[in-house]
């Protein structure tokens, strides 16, 4: 199948406007990463306290107390950076149809 300059330019479309609501869902996941990381601090803090014994091991136990919070966090922070990936892929994209349009309009296609 042949691609035509309406096609790229539709598609360009498409990607220029995926790439205009990155900032929003960087900024959202950005936020819940930040919140997810302080409730498992919080969440170690307060167990940390709360157990008996040597530093080392209140602080063993407070991370396996924290450990869901922890663990949501990790997956919190993967979030913000795969929509980081995702808004570069997008910033890639736009070039390459951009220089295949550009590419389109000077062989008169």
């Amino acid at each position: 199948m042949t691609r035509t300059p309406d096609v790229v330019l539709e598609d360009l479309r498409t990607v220029r406007a995926g790439i205009a609501r990155g900032p929003q869902h960087l900024y959202d996941a950005e936020v819940n990463a930040e919140t997810l990381e302080l409730a498992a601090q919080k969440a170690e803090d307060l167990a940390f306290f709360t157990n008996e014994g040597s530093v080392d091991a209140r602080k063993a136990a407070a991370r396996l107390a924290a450990e869901a919070e922890l663990t949501a966090a990790v997956v919190g922070r993967a979030e913000y950076n795969r929509v980081k990936a995702k808004i570069k892929a997008l910033e890639l994209e736009q070039t390459s149809l951009q220089t295949e349009l550009k590419y389109m309009v000077g062989e008169g296609a």
